[in-house]
């Protein structure tokens, strides 16, 4: 008795079966490719902060242990810190974005000086010089800061309206760009990978330097 042969093709059962092992393949595979651009991102953003520390100290070797303050107004030249670190860091703007920070415009000053990728700790480093409304401020010099391994320099920045400065009060890393991480640069050029929750407080990273553990 001849049987009649199975027509080419799947069967629904056969279909569905396979649609529901591509779910769980995909359900499986996607935390784990974003899991590892994530840290190839981080490893990226950590460069770029460790790039940004070099500059930095050579830029206080070449002006008598000064470093850069958050906005500097001498001589009636608007200037931002990465702007004064820019000819040390390279001839653009690309060391100042992370690579998760999409917000992030290189265009040209301005796009940068709003959606800058990373913040300058004015708190410790200073805010202003040169501005008559801000007299009081001081101009970082890397005498004032006795323990320079503890001296936060730099962090990630918020998500957007950055304008390239953290603090403690709200104006801090983004969480959500490294999965609660962020990429701290202290004084003595060290990048290093911390949790976003360590700058959530004043004490020790947002003090003055006369406030400033070791100093005199």
């Amino acid at each position: 008795m001849r049987t009649r042969s199975r027509q080419n093709g799947f069967t629904l059962v056969e279909l569905l079966t396979a649609i529901a092992v591509v779910a769980v393949l995909g359900a499986i595979l996607v935390p784990v490719l974003s899991s590892s651009r994530t840290k190839t991102e981080l490893v990226q953003s950590t460069s770029n902060v460790r790039q940004i520390g070099v500059a930095a100290l050579t830029f206080a070797q070449d002006n008598d242990g000064e470093l850069p303050v958050w906005h500097d107004y001498r001589d009636g030249i608007q200037q931002y810190w990465w702007q004064i670190l820019r000819p040390y860091a390279g001839s653009d703007n690309n060391i100042f974005g992370s690579p998760a920070h999409e917000e992030f415009d290189p265009t040209n000053d301005g796009t940068v000086a709003a959606t800058i990728s990373y913040g300058w700790n004015y708190v410790v480093m200073g805010r202003h010089k040169g501005d008559s409304a801000f007299d009081g401020d001081h101009v970082g010099t890397q005498w004032l800061y006795p323990n320079p391994s503890e001296t936060l320099v730099l962090t990630d920045g918020p998500k957007t309206d950055s304008w390239g400065y953290i603090d403690h009060t709200g104006h801090s890393a983004d969480p959500e760009r490294y999965d609660g991480k962020t990429v701290a640069l202290f004084l003595d050029g060290r990048a290093e990978v911390k949790p976003v929750e360590t700058f959530l407080v004043e004490d020790p990273y947002f003090l003055s330097p006369k406030d400033l553990p070791g100093s005199n």
